[in-house]
């Protein structure tokens, strides 16, 4: 991992995923697939320059998880706020995307 994400912003996303693509979607065989869907995830986040918080503010959480109601109603910290402020940090992130993106398809073919 470079400086343009930490690995919570990455667990994040996937936090995300997993919460919205059915489990059964989740194989070995799916693999590639939700590499991708990471790394659309991932581009979005930067584009848009917001990633919310996976537990607060997220009114799709799952309900089995027990949480303190405020915990759901609260509005969501973005965990990209840095980005929306700070150009240069944003560009570097962009930077970062796609160098990983470079490394991933490496490793992937």
């Amino acid at each position: 991992m470079g400086a343009g994400f930490s690995s919570y912003a990455l667990k994040t996303v996937l936090m995300h995923l997993l919460n919205t693509i059915p489990l059964t979607q989740w194989c070995r065989k799916d693999f590639q697939r939700r590499m991708v869907d990471t790394l659309k995830y991932l581009r979005c986040s930067l584009d848009t320059k917001q990633l919310k918080h996976f537990v607060i503010g997220n009114q799709r959480f799952p309900m089995e998880i027990t949480l303190p109601s405020d915990f759901r109603v609260a509005e969501a910290p973005n965990l990209f706020q840095h980005l929306a402020s700070n150009p240069h940090a944003h560009m570097k992130a962009m930077q970062e995307y796609v160098h990983l993106l470079q490394q991933l398809q490496q490793i992937l073919t």
